[in-house]
């Protein structure tokens, strides 16, 4: 490593570290830990979901493997840094990353290396939807496990058949897969591989009806000490388990599991932004540790200066001077370094009671409400029947929580500059079909109609699929949220000369050009009430517009009091 690069590698672990830790890193720098310490970071950051950071030391440690030529370690890495975006749904550039290393893997020895590359493989085409590739990566992964003699590798592939079984609705072959793996990992006390195993497993059930053996297959699940540790996972699984119970008609044991399934997704809420906060403030030790060492430099060269105006009288007016030069420098960039930070820290502090001020309003009224059925249950004041009546409302408020949930996971991503569009060919109408699925217990609920003009099945558009669909779907929800009871939405679609057009249009409250004028702007954060006092933040359209603009678009809304509203959005052809 030449003297350039060492001094970044110092950089980078300072700014992950802190100055302290970083100083102690430099030191193993010298005695050749440099790699074994970075890997140990890159563990801890990926099992306390500090994904950015997690990146980062990847990507140093690549460069390092690159740099001495290892092949092996080099193709390990990628597959890890492929792990790292599957966990934060960034598929293409999973695979992207895997492809890069292709042909490198292809030409390896170890056995272990390749059906390594091959499992990361079978399980991102998996997440992806490509069955049958995940199926043949799959398969050439257990080729070199064979060799490798790696279980555990056995048992994830097993798993990504299982679940490919599952989805394709081939129930008896995937059950006998999830069972075999599941039988031979407990044997061996392999938890990680044996729960997952149970979680599809779970899913297989409930997809296919068998809601009892649902049941028992998901608290099963629970009893494994790790996935407390996972808020995601755990609050998946009250939800799915609750989602059982209803079917079966338990509704008690229903509204208890949901209500643990939203109590795990907020405090993991809370849990992020501690997260960010601390980030910040790590930060801001760090450049304060800096300009101490700046000042402790300073006072080093008056000490120098002192000595050499005892030397010689004649160049004490010369020196004098230039001390004087200097301090006058320094002070100016110590004031404009200082004002810096207090504008960081101004920030940092903004966008935490943001997030919380967020939470607070939007999310604890549905949680209230929730909270407050399960009481009158427990009490007796409404029966069974009445409860039941009430669930597709209960349901329609619990998915706008979801919502909005994964609308702040966005927008942090978003404030982070962690988005990029990954611009492709997509049909209009598939995409369209898949928003009204997930919007279909709101509209239910309200009991609205979607009607659709002017599409057809050869639709393309150039743009990013998952930033269109919450685009559309944040529409499409506050439509729905400020219709009237009974009424519909008409989604339009037209192509000019340069544009894709699509207009989707409610018959609902409708706002005036201020209201309208604001909610284009997330600065000015306002909170609005549907038509069934449903709750309305404006995050939904202020990281549509983003979104829009990312992937070269915009947004356009049109309304008049009472009349509704009709919101547009234009695509570039």
């Amino acid at each position: 490593m030449n003297l350039k690069q060492h001094f970044h590698s110092i950089f980078f672990l300072v700014l992950l570290c802190g100055f302290p830790a970083g100083q102690l890193y430099a030191q193993k720098l010298s005695a050749g830990n440099l790699i074994d310490s970075l890997h140990q970071k890159s563990d801890q950051y990926f099992t306390e979901g500090r994904m950015d950071s997690a990146l980062v030391v990847t990507d140093l440690l690549y460069a390092l493997y690159a740099e001495k030529g290892d092949a092996q370690q080099m193709v390990k890495t990628k597959a890890n840094r492929a792990e790292i975006l599957r966990s934060v749904v960034s598929l293409d550039l999973a695979y992207e990353d895997l492809m890069t290393v292709k042909s490198l893997a292809e030409l390896l020895d170890s056995s272990f290396i390749k059906s390594l590359y091959y499992n990361r493989l079978a399980a991102i085409q998996f997440e992806r939807q490509n069955y049958e590739e995940a199926k043949i990566a799959a398969m050439v992964s257990r080729k070199y496990q064979a060799i490798g003699k790696e279980e555990w590798l056995n048992y994830s592939n097993l798993n990504i058949l299982g679940a490919i079984y599952r989805d394709e609705k081939k129930w008896d072959l995937a059950i006998e897969v999830l069972k075999k793996i599941f039988k031979m990992a407990k044997g061996v006390d392999n938890n990680s591989e044996m729960y997952l195993a149970l979680k599809n497993l779970g899913f297989t059930y409930f997809r296919m009806g068998d809601y009892r053996k649902a049941v028992e297959t998901f608290k099963l699940y629970n009893e494994n000490p790790v996935v407390g540790l996972n808020r995601h996972n755990i609050s998946e699984n009250f939800r799915y388990l609750a989602r059982s119970y209803e079917q079966l008609g338990i509704m008690d044991s229903a509204f208890v599991f949901l209500d643990s399934a939203h109590k795990h997704t907020l405090e993991g809420m809370q849990e992020m932004v501690d997260n960010r906060v601390d980030d910040f403030r790590i930060t801001n030790e760090l450049n304060n540790q800096k300009l101490e060492n700046t000042v402790l430099v300073a006072e080093s060269d008056k000490a120098k200066l002192r000595f050499i105006i005892l030397i010689t009288v004649l160049l004490l007016i010369v020196v004098l001077a230039y001390v004087f030069f200097r301090q006058k420098q320094n002070y100016k960039k110590l004031n404009a370094k200082q004002q810096e930070l207090n504008e960081e820290l101004e920030a940092s502090l903004i966008f935490k009671n943001k997030l919380i001020a967020i939470v607070a309003h939007d999310i604890r009224n549905p949680m209230s409400s929730l909270t407050g059925v399960l009481h009158l249950y427990n009490q007796g004041m409404i029966s069974r029947d009445d409860l039941k009546d009430m669930m597709s409302k209960l349901e329609a408020s619990a998915v706008s929580v979801n919502f909005l949930i994964e609308n702040l996971l966005n927008w942090v991503l978003n404030q982070k500059e962690a988005l990029e569009p990954k611009i492709d060919s997509l049909n209009l109408n598939n995409l369209l079909n898949k928003t009204f699925l997930e919007l279909e217990s709101q509209s239910e609920a309200k009991g609205l109609s979607i009607k659709t003009a002017g599409l057809s099945e050869q639709i393309t558009l150039q743009a990013d699929e998952s930033m269109l669909n919450l685009v559309i779907r944040n529409i499409c929800s506050n439509a729905i949220k400020f219709s009237k009871q009974g009424s519909e939405i008409i989604i339009t679609y037209q192509l000019t000369k340069d544009i894709h057009l699509i207009s989707i249009k409610d018959f609902g409250l409708g706002m005036s050009k201020e209201e309208a004028k604001r909610l284009m702007g997330l600065e000015k954060h306002t909170s609005s009430m549907g038509t069934s006092n449903e709750k309305g933040t404006g995050l939904g359209i202020a990281l549509s517009i983003d979104f829009l603009k990312a992937m070269q678009g915009s947004l356009e809304i049109k309304s008049q009091v009472g009349q509704g509203t009709e919101v547009l959005i234009k695509l570039p052809k």
